[in-house]
């Protein structure tokens, strides 16, 4: 089923009721049907409410900023559509958001065609069928997939891809592979849907691991965003930090990308509400913050195994011991202690004492001895 259009009923309200049959995939358009440019010379003001009929309480809705016909500027921020979530959060539409939410309340259109500019965008509004999601998106591991309509740098994307969905990623590369065959099955199975195309990249939710050149997942749990590791196959691994998917006659081939450069996006939701949106894992601040928490981690890790590596050493005997002496230590090493003073000056008395000793005796000892007589007589 076609989305159906909406257009501006000026100064009034109109109500649009989703349901689980027809009334799932609708477009309001800021404009007044047939204005002429006499029409055009006052000031525009409508609003939608838009409540829901549906037997799913958990159902998704799916926003999604289109560029406006005629309007030759993707990027222009003269919006004139904003709508209000449940919580009472304000949105303005503007091109190549994409939001999932539980529910929403109302939308509304303020212009005045004499000073505005021309309008940015229109707001796509759907519930996906389960199993199926939507005629533009496919529908793998009770999840949606759908590729972006705008391209963008990584800076420009993450802020637009809010609530339940995020850039999609991957974590093995048995898990690539039996997405891009269910992706191409669409075409063979009923009701037979155009398959995504992926001939030019697109951007994942899949970064460089800077410790290993190893690839992490960007992933969305219920104690928080967390980057996991990827075992993905690598085709150009000098071109960036960021991650894309294309998918040529010999398969889906990933590679590195710089970050900076303009692509479309690969963004994934689940097709029931995960109670997990106040977690905008995209949002590039969190981001940032979840590199620096698994840079912190990795360089734990190798304090860890550098201090387990140095207690290993110390642990074994060294066959040859070696000091270092400084001067100083040389100089109180050659100087005697105040012990070995009073040593030094004792010993020399005493040997002089045993030495007279022995001289007294040895003077006694010759004093007994019997003089030589000469025996004249004889002679």
């Amino acid at each position: 089923i076609k989305a159906a259009n909406h257009y501006c009923v000026n100064q009034l309200t109109l109500k649009i009721s989703l349901d689980d049959f027809y009334h799932r995939d609708e477009i309001l358009i800021p404009q007044l049907p047939h204005e002429t440019e006499v029409s055009q010379a006052r000031h525009r003001k409508c609003r939608w409410i838009v409540s829901f009929n549906t037997g799913n309480k958990c159902t998704q809705l799916v926003l999604a900023g289109l560029p406006a016909q005629g309007n030759s500027s993707f990027w222009s921020t003269d919006s004139r559509l904003r709508f209000t979530s449940m919580s009472n959060v304000e949105t303005t539409v503007l091109p190549g958001i994409f939001q999932v939410v539980p529910k929403i309340f109302l939308v509304e259109a303020s212009w005045d065609p004499r000073t505005d500019g021309q309008n940015a965008a229109n707001l796509r509004f759907l519930l996906p069928l389960p199993s199926m999601c939507s005629r533009d998106m496919l529908s793998y591991r009770s999840s949606c997939f759908a590729v972006s309509l705008l391209q963008q740098s990584l800076t420009d994307a993450l802020p637009s891809i809010r609530g339940d969905a995020q850039l999609a990623s991957f974590t093995s590369w048995s898990a690539i592979e039996e997405f891009i065959a269910s992706n191409e099955a669409r075409a063979h199975k009923f009701p037979y849907r155009q398959p995504l195309s992926f001939d030019q990249p697109v951007r994942l939710g899949m970064f460089r691991n800077a410790s290993n050149d190893g690839l992490l997942s960007i992933a969305r749990t219920p104690s928080g965003c967390e980057l996991q590791p990827a075992s993905v196959k690598i085709a150009d691994a000098f071109g960036g930090d960021c991650v894309s998917l294309t998918v040529d006659s010999n398969g889906p081939v990933i590679a590195f990308v710089n970050c900076n450069i303009p692509m479309l996006s690969l963004i994934s939701f689940p097709e029931t509400h995960s109670g997990l949106s106040q977690l905008d894992c995209n949002l590039p601040g969190r981001l940032s913050d979840l590199f620096s928490a698994n840079e912190a981690v990795n360089q734990a890790k190798a304090d860890a195994s550098m201090k387990l590596q140095s207690d290993e050493e110390e642990q074994v005997p060294p066959r040859v011991s070696t000091f270092e002496l400084n001067a100083d230590t040389i100089v109180s090493e050659n100087q005697p202690s105040a012990s070995n003073q009073k040593a030094a000056l004792v010993i020399p008395v005493i040997a002089t004492i045993i030495i007279v000793f022995i001289l007294l005796l040895v003077t006694r000892s010759l004093a007994f001895i019997p003089p030589l007589h000469c025996d004249t007589a004889s002679a």
